[in-house]
């Protein structure tokens, strides 16, 4: 379970919400129903993808380019999540989906001190 103080939450924990972000993204992709649905979870599955990059391979807690890649994507995670029943039909896929960005988002938000 994250912890709930900004200081508590670890570049590990960051790391392996967006991992199983990335994961339920990519289910998500093949559960969608639209190219256009498809073509949006692929795009955010990406970005994502960047994140995780940056993270592990990142020697230093420097992340001033990627608390702005951060800024930049949660809000379409946000829209995604709020939008997942008309994105993915299979109920069990898009609560996976919304659960995965929820926690990726919590903990970006308190470790990136957005």
């Amino acid at each position: 379970m994250p912890k709930t103080t900004v200081e508590a939450v670890s570049r590990q924990e960051v790391y392996d919400a967006f991992q199983q972000l990335y994961q339920q993204l990519s289910e998500g992709y093949w559960a969608s129903t639209t190219i256009d649905a498809k073509d949006r979870i692929r795009g955010l599955a990406d970005a994502v993808s960047e994140i995780l990059t940056e993270l592990n391979e990142s020697r230093s807690n420097d992340f001033k380019a990627l608390t702005e890649t951060v800024k930049g994507i949660n809000p379409r995670l946000d829209t995604l999540g709020k939008e997942i029943d008309q994105v993915i039909h299979a109920v069990k896929t898009g609560q996976n989906v919304a659960k995965a960005i929820d926690k990726a988002i919590s903990l970006a938000v308190k470790y990136f001190k957005i």
